[in-house]
């Protein structure tokens, strides 16, 4: 009983801080767009295109937000796990495997939304386009540009998460 209420609130306060996290404000990079949309800009898209992408980033963001809930309540419930003196190795094991599979599912995700904008290019914006999304990818484990640093946290608690 107590587990289930445990689980259900911690359901719902990661659903609320993704509603919260996903309405507009600053994306970063000191830019009121944010990186992506200067992506975007820089395609120098047709209206219809636009329109197009608009649709896709909306689907996609509607199909990928459950998703990010659940890894998190998966994140937090191995935390919780790997402080309880009473769970299993074994158990952990099978916590991590649904980690990896939802990042997988995830990743996968995100490759099949990037294929689907990529489709909607003339020749000229898949090749700035190619250039740009080479040259951004992940470094160190973070991606390329973004700020990271928690005001008021040190580096140290930031790579503890």
């Amino acid at each position: 009983m107590k587990r289930s209420i445990f689980t259900s609130l911690t359901l719902a306060i990661f659903i609320f801080t993704g509603i919260v996290w996903a309405q507009p404000g600053n994306f970063g990079q000191g830019h009121p767009m944010g990186p992506q949309m200067q992506k975007m800009n820089q395609l120098q898209l047709s209206e219809k295109q636009q329109t197009k992408m608009d649709g896709l980033r909306l689907d996609f963001q509607k199909q990928i937000l459950p998703l990010r809930s659940e890894l998190q309540v998966l994140k937090t419930a191995y935390k919780l796990m790997v402080i309880d003196d009473k769970v299993s190795e074994s158990k952990l094991k099978a916590q991590l495997q649904k980690i990896s599979a939802k990042r997988q599912e995830i990743a996968l995700m995100r490759v099949k939304h990037t294929r689907q904008i990529r489709s909607l290019l003339t020749a000229d914006q898949k090749t700035k386009f190619d250039q740009h999304y080479l040259s951004s990818k992940k470094r160190n484990g973070r991606k390329a540009g973004r700020m990271h640093k928690r005001p008021g946290m040190s580096r140290m608690s930031n790579r503890m998460h």
